[in-house]
């Protein structure tokens, strides 16, 4: 929860003392953040932030650190990522930060130029949490020699007494009674298991919001294209908002799916059947901007987040990515 976070700003005045496994961590993320695209690469635990590498100063990452985990405190040990656009006043200066779970409360984040392509910044962090996660990975230890008491092997009358009922234990028993209790048992271990599902809000632009709008009919249709999608893949399609320059929807999908990979079908999908209905609206193929906002676990988008959002995609759409 929100209130888990309080705003550190002017109560750490620098880096908390690491403990070894902090440390172990700060080491290797130095290294790779110099190899990254990254104004600032941050580590927080709890929400608290341990270790900052990169050009600003540490109030300045503290800040950042405020921003990721503001209204988002991902649960320890879970699978979540999230992306926000935002500001940094004592810099004047916009930033994509992408946040992503490394292990237990660890959190990964990075702040990058508003130039940097999103798909770049979802490499370059996933890439570096994956390396961090193995730091954090404790090989389990090999059974010491002693679980074994060499008075247990020397006794194998109780091994005899254990597995000598299993058998004889019903001789008496009528054989026609097997196959029935067999056929329940076969039955039951056949029973499909739960698909474990992941929810996320998703949203994506058109190519060029300055040139291009999608129209009242098309919008009508495009909502009923994705839940037509949906039903289709197995989703639940929560909600699904059509803006004239952006799409923003709430999704549920099997978890063994990417979340990225969910948002490139459906923005996919429907560019195929805007072909069918609409030729004269991205008729080349390339109705959606390239990227797409996503945040697990799933949330209203704010209208501020939304501007920043679509502010970006403008940029890029001028040449600036």
């Amino acid at each position: 929860p929100p209130e888990k976070v309080e705003r550190p700003r002017g109560k750490l005045a620098g880096p908390p003392e690491l403990d070894e496994e902090a440390a172990a961590l700060g080491e290797r993320m130095e290294t790779l953040c110099g190899e990254m695209a990254a104004d600032m690469c941050l580590l927080t635990k709890s929400g608290v932030l341990f270790i900052a590498h990169g050009s600003l100063k540490w109030d300045e990452a503290v800040e950042l650190a405020y921003m990721a985990h503001e209204g988002w405190v991902p649960p320890p040990d879970s699978n979540q990522s999230q992306m926000r656009f935002v500001r940094l006043e004592s810099v004047s200066k916009d930033y994509i930060l992408y946040s992503t779970t490394v292990a237990g409360e660890w959190v990964l984040s990075g702040a990058f130029g508003s130039n940097v392509p999103i798909s770049q910044i979802r490499r370059e962090i996933n890439a570096m949490a994956e390396e961090l996660a193995g730091i954090l990975k404790v090989p389990e230890e090999a059974p010491a020699e002693e679980s074994v008491a060499p008075e247990t092997a020397a006794e194998p009358t109780k091994d005899v007494e254990t597995e000598a009922p299993r058998p004889e234990a019903e001789p008496e028993a009528e054989e026609g009674l097997k196959p029935r209790v067999l056929e329940a048992s076969t039955a039951k271990s056949e029973e499909p298991a739960p698909v474990p599902m992941a929810s996320y809000s998703c949203a994506w632009a058109v190519r060029d919001m300055d040139a291009l709008s999608i129209p009242e009919g098309m919008r009508h249709r495009l909502a009923a294209w994705l839940r037509e999608l949906a039903d289709e893949r197995g989703w639940n399609l929560e909600f699904a908002e059509i803006h004239p320059t952006y799409v923003y929807v709430q999704i549920e999908a099997p978890a063994s799916e990417l979340p990225a990979e969910v948002a490139e079908v459906m923005k996919s999908y429907a560019v195929q059947r805007a072909l069918e209905e609409f030729p004269d609206v991205g008729g080349d193929g390339s109705l959606w901007a390239e990227g797409y906002y996503l945040i697990m676990p799933p949330r209203e988008i704010t209208q501020q987040e939304m501007r920043r959002f679509i502010a970006y995609q403008r940029r890029a759409g001028a040449g600036a990515s």
